[in-house]
């Protein structure tokens, strides 16, 4: 009722009750909005004190440790342990983690060996995801050693990726950097743009299931695009003003 509608509308829903989300894909920004409000004390002790800052490292591997072995099970599925597995500390390591991989690429920049050390790491974890064996209800995936694997291959991934040095052609690199810019707008509008066309078009006319999936994902990159354009942009612009306003 009332309760839940005030803890989505001031986001406050992923401190307090992470389960009380509005919306398919909404719990996730609750975990944005915790791992947000902690990024400043991250930054301040990754900046001040790095004792601090790696016990903070520590920290989150273990409350990621701890939902895996202890507070979420095998032998129970995912969808009847959702609560667990979207509280936001349960995922607060790939947040921190996201930031050591920026803070080693800092420390590391000029080293020539960082883009084959890339390339490597791609390799390898797309390997370890393709071959290592894992069957079963999607909780096998976030639980006990698989989720300390999987964990890994996700991590050295991302680490890959943004160490690689890819120069692409302008015909090819336009293209990534607008779905990129997007990326997030596509994350949160797709679920809707999705439902929304299945219900008009279910209704309406008798589409194939092909062409229904290809308006969708068109439909979806014009909205998200147009949301980019109009509404994030802007609003980053004016943060990026208020930010410098508050540094002078």
């Amino acid at each position: 009722g009332a309760r839940i509608l005030f803890l989505n509308f001031t986001g406050l829903f992923g401190f307090i009750e992470p389960s009380s989300y509005v919306g398919r894909v909404a719990w996730s920004i609750g975990n944005e909005l915790v791992f947000y409000a902690l990024f400043p004390v991250l930054i301040l002790a990754l900046h001040y004190n790095k004792v601090i800052w790696w016990l903070m490292v520590l920290t989150s591997i273990l409350a990621g440790c701890y939902f895996a072995f202890n507070l979420m099970t095998p032998a129970i599925q995912l969808e009847d342990q959702w609560s667990y597995y979207i509280n936001p500390f349960n995922h607060l390591t790939y947040f921190i983690f996201g930031m050591v991989i920026g803070y080693v690429t800092e420390k590391t920049r000029s080293h020539s060996s960082m883009n084959s050390i890339g390339w490597s790491l791609i390799i390898i974890s797309v390997i370890g995801f393709v071959f290592f064996p894992a069957e079963g209800d999607l909780i096998m995936l976030v639980t006990g050693q698989n989720r300390i694997l999987f964990s890994i291959f996700s991590i050295m991934f991302c680490a890959g990726i943004y160490w690689v040095n890819m120069d692409f052609k302008p015909s090819v690199k336009r293209p990534l950097m607008l779905l990129g810019a997007s990326s997030y707008s596509l994350y949160m509008l797709h679920p809707l743009v999705y439902f929304l066309l299945k219900r008009c078009l279910e209704e309406y006319l008798n589409i194939h299931p092909f062409s229904f999936l290809l308006i969708a994902i068109v439909l979806t990159l014009v909205l998200s695009n147009l949301s980019y354009r109009f509404i994030e942009r802007p609003l980053i612009n004016t943060g990026r003003v208020l930010a410098s306003r508050i540094r002078r």
